[in-house]
């Protein structure tokens, strides 16, 4: 009664019919060191899971391991690895992955030494739990190799996928797989964006090169301005000079000729005698009436 309740879902239900289980075994045994008290112990502890009362749950498993140690001597037995798997079950449950590795591991060597093969229904159970504990670690490529090899042993045995068990198997594969594509869309994201980015900060960098070059054009032409207005009221002193010594301007020195081109280029000089009406224009360099 408490395993149809507990397959309904009826936890509270199932909980009662284990209880009164657990009390009429003793009373016949005289004892709860028995193999049936054991079995009942880790139908409460898997009620319990369910309930979410782990604490509970993890104090039936770990009395029934008590028990199997006093009854057998010895941990290589196939309750004791069954009753570690639960165990193994119960700790990921509470997230506490390494926890659950630590117990499925140990079920897994149990069975493969009790066996002789890792080619046991048993084993694939324990591989299809080491399977789903790497998907919620994210250790996908582990979990494909737990899983593929879970799934060989399920087809074996049950010949057809059909089994609750194989497809509780695809199920976890399917989720591997959407997991795995999730991660690669994410990545694929995470890389146009980077690229985008680096285009970002080169447009970035080219925007300001350009500014420092049109600083650096701005002020280098600021530089020769002001040097030729230097130069141009250098020469116009020159000529005044000139025109009051001699009343002509006179050209014919290349170091002279040099200077009056360099002045062509920032405009035209024109200076004007007062007492000749005479007008010298720098530009063309020669005098007109």
């Amino acid at each position: 009664l408490g395993i149809v309740a507990k397959a309904q879902g009826k936890y509270d239900e199932a909980q009662q019919y284990y209880k009164e289980s657990l009390d009429i075994k003793a009373k016949i045994y005289g004892t709860r060191e028995h193999v049936s008290v054991t079995m009942t112990l880790n139908n409460l502890g898997i009620v319990a899971k369910a309930q979410g009362k782990y604490d509970k749950a993890q104090q039936y498993y770990k009395e029934s391991l008590d028990i199997y140690a006093k009854m057998y001597g010895i941990r290589e037995h196939v309750d004791v690895a069954l009753t570690l798997s639960n165990l193994g079950n119960l700790a990921n449950d509470q997230g506490k992955y390494d926890e659950a590795q630590q117990y499925y591991k140990e079920s897994l060597d149990i069975y493969t030494k009790i066996f002789g093969t890792r080619k046991h229904v048993n084993v694939a159970k324990v591989l299809f739990n080491l399977g789903s504990l790497a998907i919620d670690q994210k250790k996908f490529d582990e979990a494909q190799k737990y899983l593929d090899e879970a799934y060989a042993i399920f087809i074996k045995v049950y010949h057809h996928e059909d089994h609750p068990s194989v497809k509780a198997l695809v199920s976890q594969m399917d989720r591997l797989e959407k997991l795995r594509n999730a991660e690669l869309n994410v990545s694929n994201s995470a890389h146009v964006e980077e690229v985008k980015d680096v285009k970002q900060e080169k447009q970035v960098k080219q925007q300001v090169l350009v500014g420092k070059v049109k600083v650096n054009y701005c002020s280098t032409k600021k530089f020769i301005a002001d040097a030729m207005t230097t130069k141009l009221k250098d020469l116009q002193k020159n000529i005044q000079a000139n025109i009051s010594n001699s009343g002509n301007v006179e050209v014919g020195k290349n170091q002279t000729l040099t200077e009056m081109e360099q002045v062509e280029q920032v405009g035209v000089l024109e200076n004007k005698r007062e007492n000749t009406g005479k007008t010298y224009c720098c530009k063309h360099w020669q005098t007109k009436e």
